[in-house]
């Protein structure tokens, strides 16, 4: 895979990742905390066979939709961490 979509998938995924540093632990047991520090940890073993420019647009967005929601349920709930982050 070529390495500019492979830098902008994980750029997604280390976003997903980061929500819970974001957030802070509170909510997540343990479990959850150490899968994520896994995840994490095992990122740059993940091997993307065939993926292509209008896939990785597709995860981007979804990454983007996920912090907008975020984004609006910290205005709307006053969470004093701020998930904005640069969408990709």
């Amino acid at each position: 895979m070529d390495n500019k979509l492979r830098r902008r998938i994980f750029s997604c995924i280390e976003t997903v990742l980061d929500i819970h540093e974001v957030l802070g632990n509170e909510g997540f047991d343990e479990e959850v905390l150490k899968e994520i520090q896994y995840a994490r940890e095992r990122l740059d073993e993940i091997h993307f066979l065939e993926v292509n420019e209008t896939q990785v647009r597709k995860i981007e967005e979804a990454t983007s939709k996920l912090l907008d929601v975020l984004n609006q349920l910290s205005k709307n709930y006053g969470f004093n961490n701020s998930l904005i982050r640069t969408i990709h």
